[in-house]
């Protein structure tokens, strides 16, 4: 009778360690899912904030403008280029090997800077990136 019990425990224990074990590997599972790039955030982030500005600019009419100070890099120190694509109504922000859009609204616009620090002001309806 002894032995049935510890038998029949032995059979139980086991069902439920494989079941917990099939739990803790679908959490790890979802848990990989989730690792997300410091990098394409940052990149992400940067685009999407000067594209805001850049259409809050162009709505705003003649005159408006604003200041973006940009980070000299992405998060794990990683140098990018921020580009601007008016045929395609796009900012575009590029680093190793990978690339990332915005769309604006306005074809009318033109880029061109040296450092960090964006000017961007509206002339007449043509926004001036520099």
């Amino acid at each position: 009778m002894r032995a049935q019990i510890a038998v029949e425990f032995l059979v139980i224990f086991s069902v439920i360690a494989m079941l917990s074990l099939l739990v803790l590997n679908a959490v790890k599972i979802t848990d990989t899912a989730n690792i997300v790039d410091e990098n394409r955030l940052d990149a992400m982030g940067i685009a999407d904030n000067v594209a805001l500005q850049v259409n809050n600019v162009y709505l705003l009419g003649n005159g408006a403008q604003t200041n973006v100070k940009l980070p000299e890099t992405l998060g794990e120190n990683k140098t990018y280029n921020l580009s601007l694509i008016p045929r395609d109504h796009l900012v575009s922000i590029s680093w190793d090997n990978e690339k990332y859009t915005v769309p604006i609204i306005t074809e009318n616009a033109s880029i061109s800077f040296n450092d960090k620090n964006l000017f961007i002001k509206n002339y007449d309806g043509k926004i001036i990136i520099t």
